[in-house]
């Protein structure tokens, strides 16, 4: 049986995670779940500032998330979690 895992945050931590689990498991279901399309918060100042363009500022896209083998569901934000239920 292959292994689903959910990743509920888009940031920095969230993309390493599914990075890691697919190095762990090739053949893994990763679905990666957030409000935003996933960016570096720490160029903003530089965004701001108009020293780097907007495309700079996002850490992946959904190339990179699809070669990784990410379903990606953004622009969605999770309500609530149920162990019990297996639901989200």
């Amino acid at each position: 049986m292959t292994q689903q895992h959910l990743i509920i945050g888009a940031g920095p931590a969230g993309l390493a995670a599914a990075r890691t689990i697919r190095e762990v498991q090739a053949d893994a279901g990763i679905t990666l779940v957030g409000s935003e399309n996933p960016y570096a918060r720490m160029v903003l100042p530089y965004l701001m500032e108009g020293r780097i363009e907007e495309t700079q500022v996002y850490s992946a896209d959904d190339a990179y998330l699809e070669g990784l083998g990410v379903e990606a569901r953004f622009g969605s934000g999770v309500t609530g979690i149920d162990p019990t239920a297996g639901s989200v």
